[in-house]
């Protein structure tokens, strides 16, 4: 169970429509991809908002767990400041557990509130791989770039005064997207899991949209939805997830501190 677990976390890290759109064919793809790119390298600090939900069970099973996770985050990418606030939810069958969540991220140092003991720990990169935690952060400029081999196959749609990217890939392309987004240290923290993954997984169906300001180019927004089935042995495990991640308050946040509240509480 635990290897299916990391599998699936994995799996996550990977990851994290306008009404009235009208397509446009004027648009091109690249030269927009290109204006994007260049607004997201100038970005340096947004307000995050990700929404996501997940379910996993056995391939066949008629029960499945459901996690529904919401985050509120504040995050500097240089140097990497990050603080997330916000739930997570459990289902499997009747019973159900929702915990808070939350954590600050910098200098090298976590520290991270446990909602079910109602504590907070404190790690340093000898007890987490930070490195791991960065990749999984939503910056903008890899988020485009991770679509950059699959110029050719997005559409472009304008309206309501944004400019809309969407990809629609298929299992193999994906995979190549996914190994893109997986660094070479989350690899070697995974071992043989990590080099077994991409082998072992079969997408069924996916979709990528990139949401940006018409006159800006920067992005509003990021959603994913992916249908895929993992194995391992003999077994099987189905995954379905959805992301959402909303950006805002670009390049306005200064600093994000540790309150000495939380230091307190950890000493």
């Amino acid at each position: 169970m635990k290897k299916w677990m990391l599998l699936v976390l994995t799996t996550s890290m990977m990851m994290l429509v306008a009404c009235n759109e009208t397509s446009d064919a004027s648009l091109n793809a690249e030269e927009i991809y290109t204006e994007a790119l260049e607004a997201s390298e100038a970005m340096n600090s947004a307000e995050v908002t990700i929404d996501m939900k997940q379910e996993i069970g056995a391939a066949g099973e008629s029960t499945m767990m459901e996690m529904e996770t919401n985050l509120e985050s504040e995050m500097i990418l240089e140097p990497l400041a990050i603080h997330q606030k916000g739930t997570l939810k459990m289902v499997m069958g009747e019973e159900e557990q929702e915990t808070e969540m939350e954590q600050y991220m910098l200098n090298d140092e976590m520290y991270m509130y446990e909602g079910f003991t109602g504590s907070w720990m404190k790690m340093d990169s000898e007890m987490v791989p930070l490195d791991m935690m960065e990749e999984q952060q939503q910056d903008p400029a890899e988020q485009l770039k991770m679509m950059e081999q699959f110029i050719e196959d997005v559409s472009v749609e304008q309206a309501n005064g944004h400019i809309t990217l969407k990809l629609a890939a298929d299992g193999e392309k994906f995979k190549d997207l996914a190994e893109d987004m997986m660094s070479q240290d989350m690899m070697s923290e995974l071992g043989d899991l990590g080099t077994n993954v991409f082998e072992n997984m079969s997408i069924n169906d996916l979709y990528y949209e990139i949401q940006l300001d018409e006159e800006t180019y920067e992005m509003n927004s990021v959603d994913m939805d992916i249908d895929m089935t993992m194995s391992m042995g003999s077994e099987e495990m189905d995954l379905v997830q959805s992301v959402q991640s909303t950006y805002k308050n670009i390049n306005n946040i200064d600093a994000i501190d540790v309150p000495e509240e939380v230091k307190n509480a950890v000493n």
